[in-house]
């Protein structure tokens, strides 16, 4: 006979199991859509060769490294040979072809007990990002989620790499500054950027960066790379709250199209703010 109040713990635990299963449901799923944002990315920007489909998509040693961790070597071993044996003609049917084999691969991430007990103690070893404040702006310091090439400015072409260290603003999305604020507190972030040559670049991912405002500071814009909907979402919300008492004027309104990244590379920065 099972003790008093057993069932009742037993329908407690229930509810809460299914809540976690769609929890990790909306985050897989979310991870599905900017994985594929980020692979029809790569697959417009590089240089497709037959047989070397998986380099070009995880090209470089720490991604191969996390990967094997994550997952075995004989696994990757095999995900490698399956994207090297597709057709490279037409982007468009590739990027599904990819997705259909990585798919359930990222599924296990989340719901394979044992492969997302080695990706937690991957992440754990990786050096967190570090916050910081400077004037009015504040922001953080961490690996860049993207790959990209800053054109503009004196130094040349930069090439920036997933993993590279850059310095992220906060833009004040809900801020009226002008433009002269924002450039006294950049000035801020130039004396702290100084002291961290190890950066490559000050990112920052507003619905600004679509605008005049952004390219008259000295930001490249870069329409391509993704943005993580849920930050999207984040960043209109703050930028539509912050006009309530003061709506923007017709055909002035941002959209969500508008959000984007704008980069610019450490030897401009301090060129122009330091």
């Amino acid at each position: 006979m099972a003790p008093e109040g057993a069932d009742h713990e037993e329908e407690l635990e229930q509810p809460s199991l299914q809540n976690e299963e769609v929890k990790l449901e909306a985050e897989y799923q979310k991870s599905l859509a900017v994985l594929r944002d980020n692979i029809s990315y790569k697959l417009s920007s590089r240089e497709l060769k037959e047989g070397r489909l998986f380099d070009a998509l995880f090209n470089t040693a720490e991604q191969r490294n996390q990967l094997e961790g994550v997952y075995g070597v004989q696994e990757i071993l095999q995900l490698e040979r399956e994207f090297n044996s597709l057709p490279i003609a037409d982007t468009g049917d590739l990027t599904d072809l990819i997705m259909e084999r990585i798919a359930p691969v990222l599924r296990r991430y989340y719901f394979d007990p044992e492969v997302a007990a080695r990706a937690q103690q991957i992440e754990g070893t990786r050096e967190p990002s570090e916050m910081f404040r400077a004037g009015q702006i504040d922001g953080y310091i961490s690996g860049s989620p993207w790959e990209f090439t800053i054109g503009a400015g004196i130094a040349g072409e930069v090439k920036v790499m997933v993993a590279d260290s850059i310095m992220e603003l906060n833009w004040p999305e809900q801020s009226r500054w002008g433009l002269q604020a924002v450039k006294e507190s950049l000035k801020e972030v130039a004396k702290l950027l100084n002291e961290r040559p190890e950066i490559k670049a000050v990112v920052g991912v507003s619905w600004m960066m679509a605008h005049n405002v952004a390219s008259a500071i000295g930001f490249e814009k870069f329409p391509e790379l993704p943005v993580d909907a849920g930050k999207r979402d984040s960043i209109m919300s703050m930028a539509l709250a912050g006009r309530r008492d003061k709506p923007y004027k017709p055909g002035k309104q941002p959209r969500p199209t508008d959000v984007m990244v704008g980069a610019m590379s450490h030897e401009e920065f301090l060129r122009r703010f330091l």
